[in-house]
């Protein structure tokens, strides 16, 4: 399920910065509960606490042709690094 939903984060990516809305940070039971097609990469039912899954559109936004998949981007004011899976 949805652990908390955001407005308005600043989101940092290659020394880029960016606002975005509607953030979500969701709990290990959210693949148990809703099976979501996945263009790339993959998860297992579980993501770890500094993963992230993020749209084909944000996806080209951040990174162009670029291969998303393992790349990190910082989301909110602290920064926080995460890596992104799918």
């Amino acid at each position: 399920a949805v652990d908390r939903a955001y407005q308005a984060l600043p989101v940092r990516v290659n020394e880029r910065d960016y606002q975005e809305n509607g953030i979500f940070y969701i709990d290990s039971s959210f693949f148990r509960v809703f099976a979501l097609p996945l263009k790339f990469g993959k998860t297992d039912g579980h993501l770890a606490t500094d993963e992230v899954i993020i749209s084909e559109a944000i996806a080209e936004k951040y990174f162009g042709a670029t291969e998303a998949i393992g790349q990190i981007i910082a989301i909110d004011k602290a920064q926080k690094p995460y890596k992104v899976v799918a």
